[in-house]
């Protein structure tokens, strides 16, 4: 074996296919009994409900994506060897592009889906618990929900515009002249700071 290989196994297409596909129709099912029981109780669906239901959505949303990278024969497929680091560096194929796109809009997919069960779950808990409006538990969980909220939006944001007005390099060449540009900005503002 040479140093440029890894010893480790790569998820395969039928990994990748067996749990886009899986994974959200079991949230399907969990999410339609969840209703039906609600329903069928005449229990009333609440917001917390609501919630998981929005999440499942952006979890099919995310399965679809991947799908389509199998799909394409790009996502958990071998990618194009490079004769040297500098063609490594300076050129991307089609297949490698797709993927790092199918993983930017997969993450961007997940915030709001983690966002939205975690917001499911505190709405669920003061369903359960609630005892009085202006309760110290609701009105904690009001503040905790805030939290995260506050905290899914400017990561959302940071994801998107991590690379400033550039929403391109994420998928894009690992090295560019306007990449470059902006890394060697970075470190002078980095540098400026540290002595600062």
């Amino acid at each position: 074996m040479s140093t440029n290989e890894l010893s480790i196994a790569f998820v395969s297409s039928g990994d990748v296919l067996s749990a886009s596909v899986v994974l959200p129709l079991l949230g399907l099912v969990a999410v339609a009994l969840r209703f039906w029981r609600r329903t069928s109780r005449n229990m009333g669906v609440g917001v917390d409900d609501w919630l998981i239901l929005v999440a499942l959505v952006f979890v099919i949303g995310m399965g679809v994506v991947q799908l389509y990278g199998v799909s394409q024969h790009a996502l958990s497929y071998p990618s194009q060897e490079y004769e040297t680091p500098f063609e490594q560096l300076n050129s991307l194929p089609p297949e490698q592009r797709l993927v790092e796109l199918i993983y930017w809009i997969t993450w961007l997919l997940m915030l709001p889906a983690n966002e939205l069960i975690k917001l499911s779950t505190i709405s669920l808990y003061c369903r359960i618990f609630s005892v009085a409006r202006y309760s110290q538990f609701n009105i904690a969980s009001v503040m905790v929900a805030v939290i995260c909220a506050l905290w899914t939006i400017a990561f959302f944001f940071a994801t998107i515009l991590g690379c400033g007005t550039h929403v391109e390099y994420p998928w894009g060449r690992i090295v560019s002249e306007e990449k470059r540009k902006s890394f060697l900005n970075l470190v002078e503002i980095c540098i400026f700071i540290i002595r600062a």
